[in-house]
């Protein structure tokens, strides 16, 4: 099976932002794990000077920093023929990403389960999104909403969560029954 930071819905910039307390990164450190993660992402051939021209940053604090994420053990430099590989996978293996996956992970099983068949490429990429915003009880909550109304669609529940966010609807409101005092239509 894929490795879960490999899926095509999953958006690894994204990811390290909405991780970096958790990643203990410098500005600069997170500036060189963006740039390798676009190029690679664009299969271009990476070097240190093409790193160093798309970062802005100087040849010896890209070499500081590409050795701090070799220490950290966030980065591996293999070479491959004539070309070097930069592979971040264990940045994305750690404990943090674990979690952030077993979360989305659970996330699909239960809107598989609710839709009754297997999530499209484009709706896992909306959880996804909704997941970073929101959450993940809330959307669970939206999706349960979308089942009592019998309209179980990404559309709606993207509707609900937006309606609940405009009127300041969070989690404890909702389990205490206080968001239904002002209902509005989703």
């Amino acid at each position: 099976m894929k490795k879960w930071y490999l899926q095509t819905y999953i958006n690894k910039s994204a990811w390290v932002i909405e991780n970096l307390a958790n990643l203990n990164l410098t500005s600069d450190e997170v500036v060189v794990i963006m740039v390798i993660i676009h190029l690679n992402d664009n299969n271009f051939d990476i070097s240190m000077d093409l790193i160093t021209l798309r970062s802005g940053l100087k040849k010896d604090v890209v070499d500081k920093v590409l050795s701090i994420l070799c220490a950290k053990q966030y980065l591996q430099i293999q070479a491959s023929g004539s070309n070097l590989q930069f592979k971040l996978d264990n940045l994305f293996e750690s404990e943090v990403a674990k979690v952030e996956s077993a979360m989305n992970q659970n996330l699909f099983e239960v809107f598989e389960d609710e839709f009754g068949r297997p999530l499209g490429r484009k709706e896992m990429e909306q959880i996804v999104d909704w997941s970073s915003i929101y959450e993940n009880k809330l959307i669970l909550y939206a999706l349960k909403e979308s089942s009592l109304y019998n309209n179980v669609n990404i559309n709606y529940i993207n509707k609900v969560l937006q309606n609940w966010k405009t009127r300041n609807i969070n989690v404890e409101m909702i389990e205490s029954g206080e968001h239904l005092g002002n209902k509005q239509n989703t």
